[in-house]
C-alpha cells in the first residue's frame, strides 16, 4: 500500500521543499486514498461500496412523487433535490439477491429517470375517498431497478410475482409494476395515500407520502377511544344516541386514525322501523369523525390492508362500528332499568337491569312452567354482543297464598321464552299473612349477540288458584 505523504511535504514546512516534491506529495495522497478504498474510479456506487454501506437497508438520496393527467397519476422516483436521479446523483437502493437460496446484500443505482404510471381505471382495490395506504416498492430486474405498487404492504423486502399494471388492475392484493416480473427481488420504499373522488379516475394529487422507514406510530390502529351514550332528554325527550371521546379522541376510519369532535356527534332514530336491532357506524371525512350511521346491516373485522381487525358494516371500510341499538313499539331508543337498548361497542364494561313482578291471584291451581312475566312489565330487555353471559337472578321474591293453602313455588328463568334454568324452591306457610321469600339465587349462561328479553316461570303444586308472587328479577350481562 502507498506510504501516507509527511506532512511537511505538502505544507512546505519540510527541508528542501519545491514544486516538485509537493506534486509528488500530491500523487501519494492520491495513490493512498486508491489502495484506502480499493478502487480509483468516478462511480458514485463503487465509492458508496467501498465505504462498506452496501447493506441491504440502503436508501440513499431519493424522493418520489405524483403528477396528474388524463386520469392517470404517474409516481416518479426522484432525487433527494427532487429532480431525476443522474450519475452523479444516484438513487442508492439496497437488494437482497434475487435468487431465494442466497442471502447476498446487493448495492443498486438509479441514474435516470424512473416511473410508474397508475392508469386510468386502475382502482388499486380501493374505495370512494380512501384513506388507505399504497404501497411503492423498487423491484430488482436483472440489476435495473423499476417501480412498483400494490394496496398491501408485503414488507421491507424479499422476493415477488408482480402483475403487469392495466385499466383493469382493480385489487389491492398483487404488486403491480409496468411489465409482469417473475422471482424479483424487492425493496419498499414508502407509502402514500391518495383519496379519489371516483376509484380509477386519477384526478386527486396524493394528501400523504411517507418514505422508508416511516414511523408506524402514525397509521396504528387505535382501537376506539370514545364511547356511545344516550341522551334521553334530546328532542323533547325522543332521545338521540351520542358518541364521545373517551380516554382520548381517536378512532380508526377507513384505514386512517381519526379524531373525534369535543363535543361529539348524535343521531336521533328518524324514519327507522320499530322493534328492530340497528348497528351504529361512525364515518369519516379528511381525517374528522364526522357522521353516525344506523344500520341493520351486520358487522364483522375488516381483512383489508391498513384496516385489519378494526370493526365495520360487512363489506364497507368506510364505516366503523360504534354500538347497537332497538327500536321500541313507538320507533324510539329506550335506556332505562327495564330497556336497556343502547350499547356501546368500545369501553363497554358491561349492563345490568331489572324488573319488578306481582301476581294477584293470577297463578292457577297446580301451574306448570307458566310464563308469568308476560303482560306485568317484567320482560327486562338488553342487547348483548356475541360472545356474552348474562347472570339471572331474583331479588326478594315473595309467595304466598290467601287460602291458607300449602304450596310448593318453583321459579324458572328464561331468555326470549326459553328456559335457562330453575333459581329456587320454597315453601308458603300455612297461614295467608305470612310471606314465604325466595333467596336470591341465579344462573349464568352464554348468549348470542342482539335483542333479547327475560322470562319469569312458575310452577306450583298448590290445589287452588290463590298462590300469588311479587319481587323484582334482576340481571348482569358481559362480554367474554
Amino acid at each position: 500500500m502507498t506510504a501516507l505523504p509527511t506532512k511537511g511535504s505538502l505544507d512546505g514546512s519540510q527541508v528542501g521543499f519545491n514544486q516538485g516534491v509537493f506534486k509528488t506529495s500530491i500523487g501519494k495522497m492520491r495513490d493512498f486514498i486508491a489502495d484506502l478504498f480499493g478502487t480509483d474510479t468516478a462511480s458514485f456506487v463503487t465509492t458508496h461500496s467501498a465505504f462498506k454501506l452496501n447493506e441491504p437497508g440502503v436508501l440513499r438520496n431519493f424522493s418520489l412523487a405524483g403528477t396528474l393527467a388524463a386520469s392517470a397519476m404517474t409516481v416518479s422516483l426522484l432525487d433527494a433535490s427532487g429532480v431525476d436521479p443522474t450519475p452523479y446523483s444516484p438513487v442508492l437502493i439496497g437488494q437482497r439477491s434475487n435468487n431465494p437460496a442466497v442471502g447476498q446484500a446487493m448495492l443498486r443505482s438509479v441514474e435516470s429517470a424512473l416511473s410508474l404510471s397508475l392508469m386510468s381505471g386502475a382502482t388499486l382495490g380501493q374505495p370512494v375517498n380512501s384513506a388507505q395506504y399504497l404501497y411503492l416498492y423498487a423491484i430488482d430486474n436483472g440489476g435495473a431497478q423499476e417501480l412498483a405498487v400494490s394496496g398491501t404492504y408485503y414488507g421491507q423486502s424479499g422476493i415477488v410475482t408482480t402483475v403487469a399494471m392495466s385499466a383493469v388492475a382493480l385489487s389491492a392484493a398483487p404488486m403491480y409494476s409496468t411489465a409482469a416480473r417473475a422471482g424479483v427481488a424487492f425493496r419498499a420504499l414508502a407509502r402514500m395515500r391518495a383519496p379519489q373522488p371516483t376509484p380509477g379516475t386519477w384526478t386527486a394529487a396524493p394528501t400523504r407520502v411517507d418514505l422508508w422507514p416511516w414511523d408506524d406510530a402514525v397509521n396504528v390502529l387505535q382501537p376506539g377511544q370514545c364511547i356511545m351514550s344516550f341522551d334521553q332528554l334530546a328532542d323533547g325527550g325522543i332521545g338521540r344516541v351520542v358518541l364521545k371521546p373517551y380516554n382520548g379522541n381517536k378512532l380508526t376510519v377507513n384505514g386512517q386514525v381519526c379524531v373525534i369532535p369535543d363535543a361529539g356527534l348524535s343521531l336521533a332514530p328518524t324514519g327507522l322501523l320499530v322493534s328492530t336491532v340497528y348497528y351504529i357506524y361512525a364515518t369519516a371525512v379528511g381525517g374528522i369523525v364526522n357522521a353516525l350511521v344506523a344500520s341493520a346491516t351486520g358487522h364483522s373485522a375488516s381483512t383489508t390492508e391498513g384496516n385489519k381487525g378494526v370493526e365495520i358494516m360487512t363489506g364497507d371500510d368506510t364505516k366503523t362500528l360504534v354500538g347497537m341499538t332497538y327500536t321500541s313499539t313507538a320507533a324510539r331508543w329506550m335506556y332505562d332499568p327495564n330497556r336497556r337498548h343502547i350499547r356501546t361497542w368500545f369501553n363497554d364494561t358491561g349492563i345490568g337491569g331489572y324488573a319488578g313482578i306481582s301476581i294477584g291471584l293470577g297463578i292457577p291451581a297446580n301451574a306448570a312452567s307458566m310464563d308469568i312475566s308476560d303482560g306485568q312489565g317484567a320482560q327486562p330487555g338488553f342487547l348483548t354482543w356475541g360472545n356474552s353471559e348474562i347472570i339471572v337472578g331474583n331479588g326478594n321474591f315473595n309467595v304466598w297464598n290467601t287460602n291458607n293453602s300449602s304450596s310448593v313455588i318453583q321459579v324458572w328463568f328464561g331468555i326470549d321464552a326459553q328456559f335457562l334454568g330453575q333459581s329456587e324452591i320454597a315453601t308458603t306457610w300455612v297461614n295467608g299473612t305470612h310471606k314465604s321469600a325466595l333467596s336470591s339465587g341465579g344462573c349464568t349462561y352464554p348468549i348470542n349477540e342482539g335483542f333479547h328479553r327475560i322470562h319469569v316461570f312458575v310452577s306450583t303444586n298448590c290445589a287452588d288458584a290463590n298462590t300469588q308472587l311479587a319481587g323484582t328479577v334482576a340481571y348482569t350481562t358481559r362480554r367474554n
